[in-house]
């Protein structure tokens, strides 16, 4: 199973304006760690919303190859303008790897423990 988290910057509203955020996120790269650990092959793509759609669509097809089980997620703040394209790379992706399956994630409150 092939897993690739994508992130963007996070941006916020200042009396100046938008201000992107210019580091990269840690949730995205603690997923793919744990799903290192557990035998899946993972890898994150920061600032997703900066590459070229088309580039990284192929990048990602190219990364997928042929393995069976294959999931694209997101992770970050879901209200930060990213979901429409997110969604746009998936069917892009998806148009050419059918079983592609696409996890919208963002923060949330931890109501639960690991066990």
């Amino acid at each position: 199973m092939k897993l690739a988290v994508l992130s963007s910057l996070n941006v916020r509203s200042t009396r100046k304006g938008l201000l992107e955020s210019n580091f990269r996120l840690s949730g995205p790269h603690w997923i793919c760690n744990l799903a290192t650990e557990i035998g899946y092959d993972a890898t994150a793509v920061d600032y997703f919303n900066h590459w070229d759609q088309d580039q990284l669509a192929d990048a990602l097809v190219s990364w997928f190859g042929n393995d069976p089980q294959i999931v694209i997620s997101t992770s970050g703040s879901i209200d930060d303008g990213n979901t429409e394209l997110f969604k746009n790379i998936c069917l892009k992706i998806k148009s050419r790897l059918p079983h592609l399956k696409a996890i919208l994630g963002g923060y949330r409150v931890i109501t639960g423990e690991l066990s």
